[in-house]
């Protein structure tokens, strides 16, 4: 399980294990006991929502700008059909890009490309802003850089030379 799914949990528990404290909380005839079972509730709600707003800012943050990212051999990056978050540039390590039949999901896609150092993947999704059209799985364990959406549209307005060879990768595709 991913680790940003292991925190959503943990906030949950946090929120339901308030909830079943606040029931036994009112139940209490002491009102030592009633303020110590309000101060564990305070104290769960404000943890679930603090773990809470970490993730969503973390996933904020993780959609913006450019970072490295590495893939281990196997590894689907995304899917035919997903959305088009980002663009990835190959620094070291081999993927295979392949497009797969929806009326057979359960049958083997055909490979169409691999692709090595140097060169992008995923930018067809970002100028279309269609679904990703293909499925990209490693081969070997890769290293690449990853862009976000606003940033790789910001870098092909501004840069001519970087537009131009996303033009041609894109006609050659």
């Amino acid at each position: 399980m991913k680790a940003r799914n292991v925190m959503i949990y943990v906030a949950e528990l946090c929120v339901i294990g308030a909830s079943v404290i606040a029931f036994f909380a009112i139940q209490t005839p002491g009102p030592v006991l009633l303020l110590t079972f309000l101060w564990a509730v305070m104290a769960l709600v404000l943890a679930g929502a603090l773990i809470w707003v970490g993730v969503t800012v973390t996933d904020f943050l993780s959609r913006r700008g450019a970072s490295k990212v590495r893939f281990p051999p196997g590894e689907t990056i995304f899917r035919q059909g997903d959305e088009g978050d980002f663009v990835y540039k190959i620094d070291e390590g081999e993927v295979e890009i392949i497009r797969e039949d929806p009326e057979h999901p359960q049958q083997e896609g055909k490979v169409l490309a691999r692709l090595g150092p140097g060169e992008f993947f995923g930018e067809a999704a970002l100028l279309s802003n269609a679904p990703r059209n293909a499925t990209v799985r490693t081969l070997t364990a890769v290293n690449a850089i990853r862009i976000a959406r606003d940033d790789f549209s910001t870098l092909y307005a501004h840069l001519p030379d970087f537009r131009q060879k996303i033009e041609t990768l894109a006609q050659e595709r």
